[in-house]
This record gives structure tokens, C-alpha cells and sequence, in this order.
């Protein structure tokens, strides 16, 4: 890619083409993958809330067996508990030391009692070198009843390594009697190639050749 830049004043005199930068994308390749259908592999649930519905499920899935869901599970299949329910889903710590770029992506599938961005919520969110969890987007406007893949670039958190959370929120207790929200084909991306390690050398100082001063 080539850029450039020409100004123009207020009364349409231009100015000289700017020096022109360029850049190279490069590819990228599945750095992380789990589709759940080998075991937990070091997901966890956040147990800091004894309402934490998250479980892996058969019922329903992206490719080709199992996601992690939220909801109570057979037979009912909803979170309706009689009070508000919360929890998070956390992923294994991804060592993004070496990559200067990542994109997150994921499939999500949902169905809840209300459309509400203040009620029935769900939260991606990361945490940097065993940090405190902070939030990446909130997941709101897409088709109920069906599998939604979503993008998120978490470039900015690269050279770290990090955990992704899925944080499922009821808010209150009213309208809970839906299927709650699936995750699947979880995937990070990075650069095809990582950063060269850089090298830790004490400065050289150079003062140049001997000089004569006379008087």
C-alpha cells in the first residue's frame, strides 16, 4: 500500500504531493484454535458466582459437536434459576509475547428474553499479564436463533499475554426462560512471522576520531 497526502487551502490552492509511505500486510495464520470438542483444554469458569451456568453442550454447536453454553442445560435448557444469574467463561492464557498483531473471532449464538442493551447482557473482555479483565465490546445487535461470527482486533494487546472472558449477565431474574448464549470455533490470528527477539547490549559510545586543539 502507497500513501500520500496533497493540501488544499481554504480558497483551493494546492499544495506538492507529500512523500509517499508505504507498507506491506502480511499473512496471517491460525496462531490459537479450539472448537471444545477435545475437553476443557484450560478453559475455566469464573467461580465467584455460584449461578455460573456455563457448561459444555452437545445440544447445540457451530462445528461440529460441542459449544460452551450458558444456560442450566438438559432438560430445560434456559437461565431462568428463580434469581439474577451471572458468570464468565475464561479462556487459557495465550502467549502473544512474540506477535505485533492478533485478531480474536468467534462464533456466538443466543436467545434471550430482551433485546435491552441494559438487560440480558453479554460482555468480551480481556486481561493483560494476569491483569484485571476489562471490556473488549459488549455483543448486541445481532440475529437471535442463529450463528453470528464476530471479528475483534486486539492488536493494541499484543507483545502481552493475554485470557479472553465471556461474561454473561442476566441483570435481573425477569424473563429468563430462553437458551442463553453458545460459544464456539474460538480463534486467534496473528502475523505469519513473530518479532525477532531484540538484543540486550550494553551502548557502545563512539566519540569519533582524536582531535588537535591549538591555541
Amino acid at each position: 500500500y502507497y500513501f500520500a497526502i496533497k493540501a488544499e487551502d481554504s480558497v483551493g490552492n494546492e499544495g506538492v504531493l507529500s512523500n509517499i509511505v508505504t507498507e506491506t500486510t502480511t499473512s496471517s495464520i491460525v496462531f490459537f484454535y479450539d472448537n471444545f470438542e477435545s475437553g476443557v483444554n484450560g478453559w475455566t469458569r469464573d467461580s465467584a458466582d455460584p449461578s455460573n451456568l456455563w457448561h459444555m453442550e452437545t445440544n447445540r454447536s457451530m462445528s461440529p459437536e460441542t459449544s460452551w453454553t450458558y444456560n442450566t442445560g438438559s432438560p430445560n435448557y434456559t437461565y431462568k434459576t428463580g434469581f439474577r444469574t451471572f458468570g464468565a467463561l475464561i479462556s487459557p492464557q495465550i502467549d502473544l509475547t512474540l506477535k505485533k498483531s492478533a485478531l480474536l473471532k468467534f462464533y456466538c449464538y443466543y436467545r434471550t428474553g430482551n433485546t435491552d442493551i441494559l438487560k440480558d447482557q453479554r460482555w468480551v473482555q480481556i486481561s493483560v499479564n494476569n491483569g484485571a479483565f476489562i471490556n473488549l465490546t459488549q455483543l448486541t445487535g445481532d440475529l437471535i436463533n442463529s450463528w453470528h461470527q464476530y471479528e475483534i482486533d486486539i492488536s493494541k494487546y499484543a507483545g502481552n499475554i493475554v485470557k479472553i472472558r465471556f461474561y454473561f449477565d442476566s441483570v435481573d431474574n425477569a424473563l429468563n426462560n430462553y437458551w442463553g448464549w453458545s460459544i464456539d470455533d474460538f480463534t486467534i490470528l496473528t502475523e505469519e512471522t513473530s518479532l525477532p527477539p531484540v538484543p540486550n547490549n550494553p551502548p557502545v559510545a563512539n566519540a569519533g576520531a582524536d582531535q588537535n586543539i591549538n591555541d
